[in-house]
């Protein structure tokens, strides 16, 4: 198994286990997911953002697998500290 492939099996999990991805948290060092029940996950291994690359590129699948709508020019353009939300 991929690791793109590994993050999207826990995105899945997670939204099956706390609801919707209702909040992400970017930090310099990382990059927190904030579920409907009030979970919270941490990321500081592999996904990035503020560029083109496999980290940046996994947390734009793992985002669009919760169900977010979001390019790569976006998660290349995201500076920390940061706070998204979903599109409405």
């Amino acid at each position: 198994m991929s690791i793109e492939q590994s993050y999207l099996q826990q995105a899945r999990q997670l939204l099956s286990q706390h609801g919707k991805l209702t909040e992400v948290l970017c930090n310099q060092d990382s990059i927190t997911f904030v579920y409907e029940d009030g979970y919270r996950w941490t990321d500081e291994v592999f996904m990035k953002f503020g560029y083109y690359g496999q980290g940046s590129s996994c947390f734009r699948s793992f985002l669009q697998c919760s169900g977010w709508d979001v390019s790569s020019e976006e998660i290349a353009a995201i500076r920390a500290p940061a706070t998204l939300r979903p599109k409405q």
